[in-house]
């Protein structure tokens, strides 16, 4: 009974001493161990939550093999650490790396990857991945052997026991329970009870990485779950209907016809950090910044997420982004959403969907059928050697595509084209151009130049074509990117994106738009013009019309962020406090409505 219970101790040591470990790790990945001792300290808590359950399964083991000698329970106890340590050191490894892209700690996201596992792979380049390899087999064995060096002498001298040591270590086995709750408090465990600084990093730090993902699975179970209200039902419809008053007598007309053709181009990952006209880097996107001055350059935009499954849907149904899920894993939700092309496509315009990738990743194809279009050109329309990227074909291939087909198209016309090339790992099919002194910002930026120079040889095509005097293109990014500048993910910069508006149909001089706007503004802005109703996108507003409130909001894992022109407020979930204040009550209120209507709205669809 000594030997089992000394067991016990240690195996609970060992766990504590592996997770402090990873948590060690993860802070020098990030070349950031300012506030490691805060972190260890204050994370140790929810470590300990984590070895629970590991000890848990260790004594009801133990309350089973009484009867057996000690060899078989080094086998058993040896394989059951085994078996937890890959997993974990996997989840583990994989945070450290996806927070460098994502700005936050693990957790169910990954998972909505899985069903397309080459596209997910994708976004990694071989020599992480091989380097992620031989980090987990040296974790694992490194790991396997302080297990063996604290725990196997106990095991060593255990000997056959009694059938009362069952009931014992079941009781031992139930005691875990006060550790994995998190203590004897009304609030069991969860992320707030680890955070203890104003500096979002440190508390991510503090963070137990299989734990939180564990704890986002039981979040995303129930994607209705309801997030604290910051104001009343009364004060969020009051506010609200403010906020998206509008005027129709002040819609500024900008085309020469109401049906013109669409084209909206989603450029993937163009933060405006790397764009000239939105006062990015110069140099990089020459073609649009080109562009810029032909036609209407919005430069106050802002992503509604922090990922294209977030960013797709935004742009073409106006739906402000979730925190941690994507209403794009649910079609009975996204059913329900009115669409761009949908109100095209029932006015007669026919309408196809371009990209070069597989539609099914992160259930694109679902939402694209569901938005009424009529046909989808991915990855299997390009012949062989034009899918020579990991995720497919380039971006040059894709534009040559869509034009050939543009040619031909009756009109009116609503097509959408979704770029690739600027995803991970930024491979490019030709000879690339430095930019920075930082290898990382350099592939990134490579890549957007890339995309940059198959947009403007588009646009410099399609000048040509008969159907451009009647044709706008929209372009717009599906979202922002930590690089350059390593902007944390809850950041304003980092969800700045362009949006520009060009083409023949424009009847305005070409101008700024200097009006702050979101990503999900683009339904009412653009239907405004065409003079198609669009209250049914509920969160939706025209930029163009100056009677309307300037604002974005944005949402990153855990949080939101509220802009106005001169004012912001960032606002954390988890410790229900904001992580920059507003200057004014007024912005905490009408962010609080923004959110608390978007709830309402959010939690019925799909619900009748």
């Amino acid at each position: 009974m000594k030997q089992r219970l000394l067991f016990i101790v240690k195996y609970l040591l060992f766990w504590m001493l592996y997770f402090s470990a990873a948590r060690f790790l993860f802070m020098a990945y990030q070349r950031k161990l300012g506030g490691l001792l805060g972190a260890m300290v204050h994370g140790w808590h929810m470590d300990l939550s984590m070895t629970g359950y590991c000890v848990l399964l260790a004594a009801v083991l133990l309350a089973l093999l009484w009867p057996l000698s000690a060899k078989w329970h080094r086998r058993i106890l040896d394989a059951t650490t085994l078996v937890l340590l890959i997993p974990l050191s996997i989840v583990i490894l994989a945070d450290m790396e996806l927070y460098r892209h994502w700005g936050f700690r693990i957790d169910a996201t990954p998972l909505l990857y899985l069903r397309t596992p080459k596209e997910a792979m994708a976004s990694t380049p071989i020599g992480t991945a091989i380097l992620m390899l031989l980090a987990l087999g040296l974790l694992v064995y490194l790991s396997f052997r302080l297990y063996k060096l604290l725990c196997h002498s106990h095991l060593n001298n255990t000997t056959r026991g009694y059938w009362w040591f069952t009931p014992i270590f079941m009781v031992l086995a139930g005691c875990t329970a006060l550790p994995i709750r998190g203590g004897l408090g009304i609030a069991p465990m969860n992320p707030c009870k680890v955070f203890f600084s104003t500096n979002l990093y440190k508390n991510h730090a503090a963070l137990n990485a299989p734990w939180n993902m564990l704890y986002s699975l039981t979040l995303t179970s129930d994607i209705n779950h309801r997030r604290p209200d910051t104001v009343t039902a009364e004060e969020a419809q009051s506010n609200f209907d403010n906020l998206m008053y509008a005027c129709s007598d002040s819609v500024q007309h900008l085309l020469r016809t109401q049906r013109p053709n669409v084209v909206v181009i989603l450029l993937e990952s163009f933060t405006a950090k790397a764009v000239g006209f939105c006062g990015g880097l110069s140099g990089i996107t020459p073609c649009l910044d080109t562009l810029a001055h032909q036609g209407i350059a919005y430069t106050h935009i802002y992503a509604a997420g922090d990922r294209s499954d977030k960013g797709i849907v935004a742009s073409l149904t106006g739906l402000p982004a979730q925190s941690e899920n994507s209403v794009i894993k649910y079609p009975s939700k996204t059913a329900q959403l009115p669409s761009i092309s949908q109100k095209l496509h029932q006015l007669g315009y026919s309408t196809t969907f371009y990209y070069g990738g597989d539609p099914t990743f992160a259930n694109i194809q679902s939402l694209m059928y569901q938005c009424e279009f009529e046909r989808i050109v991915a990855h299997n329309d390009f012949p062989p050697e034009q899918r020579n990227s990991k995720w497919g074909a380039h971006d040059e291939y894709v534009f040559d595509r869509m034009l050939a087909e543009t040619d031909t198209a009756k009109p009116p016309f609503f097509k959408m084209i979704f770029t690739l090339t600027s995803h991970e790992p930024f491979e490019l099919p030709r000879q690339p151009q430095g930019y920075l002194n930082r290898p990382l910002d350099e592939l990134f930026l490579n890549s957007i130049h890339y995309t940059d120079s198959c947009l403007g040889r588009f646009v410099a095509q399609a000048r040509q074509r008969s159907w451009w005097d009647n044709t706008l293109l929209v372009l717009i990014a599906d979202h922002g990117h930590p690089r350059p500048m390593d902007d944390a993910n809850h950041t304003v910069r980092k969800f700045h994106i362009p949006m520009l508006w060009i083409g023949g149909v424009l009847a305005c001089e070409p101008h700024e738009q200097p009006r702050v706007g979101s990503q999900i503004d683009l339904p009412a802005t653009l239907l405004s013009q065409l003079s198609i109703d669009y209250s049914d996108f509920l969160f939706s507003k025209d930029i163009n019309n100056p009677t309307t409130s300037e604002f974005a909001h944005y949402t990153f894992n855990h949080g939101y962020g509220f802009i106005t022109a001169h004012d912001t407020l960032i606002y954390d979930h988890i410790s229900q406090q904001p992580i920059k204040t507003a200057r004014t009550d007024a912005v905490h209120t009408n962010a609080g409505a923004f959110f608390y209507k978007y709830q309402d709205y959010f939690l019925q669809l799909g619900q009748f």
